[in-house]
């Protein structure tokens, strides 16, 4: 018997509907058999032991390589990041670094406790002299020529038996030609004004010539009491003629006590060395 056609095709939709549906009853059985906890953890429990361990460190291991991973990305950025910052920071401050330390080293050379200065007399015998040094720093402030020759206005000093601190010889010579920088005095070797002005004026074969016999005059002729207060023969020693001479003395300690305050702003007490 032949089937009407209209028929055919709702059979066939049923097979097709009735197919369709034990496809997705089966999938969803496969699907809640591989989520299902109880079942996996059975079949976790139907392992050997050898195989459960094996899968245990397996986990493990792998949580650990997570772990490290992260803590290694993340120190490697931080440190970057630092790396960058301290090198902009040292960029920008540097200079004021530098300059930090280069203040503090002179600071230490200023300290006579820290940094002397070795010195040789004429006789080639070295030594070292809180004095000199002071001396040799006070003219190199005055960029004086007479910076170097802070160790023969010492041996002057000791050689003669002038004061101790050495300082007067040196401060009649700021006094007279600002320490040498008056105009010709340095050809002439004179920084004392010794002889007076013009063609009266000496000159000295060498500097340290000069200072050994201006140190000599100065010591012998006026003594130590003069050398202490210059004050008390300045019209002597600077002239009484000259208008300039008045109030000579007073000048010339005002240079001795500057040099002697330079020499404590550089932790030296000439007065006690």
């Amino acid at each position: 018997m032949e089937m009407p056609l209209n028929q055919l095709n709702i059979k066939l939709g049923r097979i097709k509907k009735t197919s369709l549906r034990r496809r997705l009853n089966k999938a969803k059985k496969v699907f809640s058999n591989s989520v299902d906890g109880s079942r996996i953890a059975s079949n976790f429990r139907n392992f050997s032991i050898n195989r459960r361990y094996k899968i245990l460190l397996v986990g493990l291991f792998s949580i650990c390589i997570f772990l490290f991973q992260n803590f290694l990305n993340n120190f490697l950025i931080n440190s970057q990041v630092t790396a960058n910052e301290t090198h902009l920071n040292l960029d920008e401050n540097f200079p004021v670094l530098l300059n930090g330390v280069n203040h503090y080293i002179n600071e230490i050379k200023k300290s006579s406790y820290l940094f002397e200065t070795e010195y040789k007399s004429s006789s080639f015998v070295e030594f070292k002299d809180k004095r000199a040094w002071i001396l040799d720093e006070y003219f190199k402030s005055w960029s004086s020529p007479l910076y170097g020759y802070g160790k023969n206005f010492v041996e002057a000093c000791d050689r003669y038996g002038a004061p101790r601190d050495c300082v007067m010889v040196a401060a009649v010579a700021a006094n007279e030609t600002h320490l040498c920088k008056y105009y010709m005095s340095w050809e002439m070797k004179n920084c004392w004004g010794y002889g007076g002005g013009g063609i009266h004026r000496w000159s000295f074969k060498s500097i340290e010539e000069a200072i050994d016999i201006v140190t000599m005059l100065i010591t012998k002729t006026y003594g130590i009491e003069f050398m202490e207060n210059p004050s008390i023969y300045e019209l002597t020693f600077c002239g009484v003629n000259e208008p300039g001479c008045y109030g000579w003395g007073n000048n010339v300690k005002y240079f001795m006590n500057q040099i002697r305050r330079f020499a404590i702003d550089r932790g030296v007490d000439l007065r006690n060395i």
